[in-house]
């Protein structure tokens, strides 16, 4: 089932709106149960490391395959960051009023330094298509990922899977999963990319599920593995890769720092998406359905950002189609 039947099916049952489904799905959210209460702690931590480094906005147009190549937001701007809930929002409101000021302080130097620092992140097949491994590597990846034929992707995917294998024969005596090649991993994550672009949700899974086991400290198969998951409906298993992903934190490779950065603007997405739920549950309680409306409205705009999670923007589009329906 689609995530459009889905909301089609929740309208035509009402059910988002009975109190038994509100008291089931809204006291505690599914990406919650994955991430574990001390999420948020560890989150501001983060962001209170990253907002000078990384001022990028959650904001996106439409959603899109290609639109997680680039970090949607490593941490968040000053004015997403006020935004998100937290248990104490007196020493909230000190840290951002000081990000604020430290914005404003910077020197356009360390600024230039900034940018030049946000181009440098890479996704993987972003640097197989750069021919940092090689012009098979690169013209394989070219194919995959490319907008031609069926036997032109097909092609590609065959290559990519042999040079894959042959990376992986080449790695010789005993080594632990965590000391595979970054060859092997860019590789199998440009194999990942290519599959979804193809919508072969399946296997592209199972591809990214091996990634993730040859390389379970690597952010950027994390990242893939996440966004898989969210693509078969798997939201809460979805959201801890996500944070196993930040977790992982960064080493000196670009596709390292591209998977981290990413899975941490999803993570804050998920954070924005949920309050603003919750808020639309709380006016819908009482009776303001346009209000709910509202929020609800927002909510969906706030997971825009995480492309992947079609089920969770059903779920918030039922929800808003009910209130509407309400109102009128």
């Amino acid at each position: 089932m689609s995530a459009g039947e889905y909301v089609r099916g929740s309208l035509v049952r009402n059910s988002w709106v009975q109190l038994e489904d509100r008291q089931r799905w809204g006291k505690q959210p599914c990406w919650a149960m994955a991430l574990g209460p001390n999420l948020e702690q560890r989150l501001e931590a983060v962001a209170e490391e990253e907002v000078a480094g990384f001022g990028l906005s959650l904001e996106h147009e439409g959603p899109s395959v290609e639109m997680l190549d680039r970090p949607l937001a490593p941490a968040l701007a000053a004015p997403d960051l006020a935004a998100l809930p937290s248990g104490t929002g007196q020493e909230d409101s000190q840290g951002v009023q000081a990000l604020r000021k430290e914005d404003r302080q910077q020197p356009q130097q360390q600024q230039q330094e900034q940018e030049q620092q946000q181009d440098v992140l890479q996704a993987p097949h972003e640097v197989v298509l750069s021919g940092a491994l090689g012009s098979r590597a690169a013209e394989a990846a070219r194919l995959a990922l490319s907008d031609g034929s069926v036997t032109q992707v097909e092609r590609g995917l065959a290559a990519l899977r042999a040079l894959l294998a042959e990376e992986l024969r080449r790695e010789t005596g005993p080594r632990s999963a965590s000391q595979n090649s970054h060859a092997a991993l860019r590789l199998h994550l440009t194999l990942v990319r290519a599959l979804l672009k193809s919508t072969r949700e399946k296997d592209a899974l199972q591809e990214a599920a091996a990634a993730a086991t040859f390389h379970p400290t690597a952010a950027a198969a994390l990242l893939w593995l996440a966004r898989c998951r969210l693509r078969h409906g798997s939201r809460e298993a979805a959201f801890a890769a996500l944070e196993a992903a930040v977790e992982a934190g960064t080493t000196d490779t670009a596709e390292s720092q591209w998977g981290y950065s990413c899975a941490l603007g999803q993570l804050f997405a998920a954070r924005k998406t949920e309050r603003l739920r919750r808020e639309a549950e709380a006016a819908y309680m009482e009776g303001d359905f346009g209000t709910a409306a509202s929020c609800y409205m927002e909510a969906i705009e706030a997971s825009g950002a995480m492309v992947e999670d079609t089920w969770g923007r059903a779920m918030l589009l039922a929800d808003r189609a009910v209130c509407l329906i309400k109102a009128s």
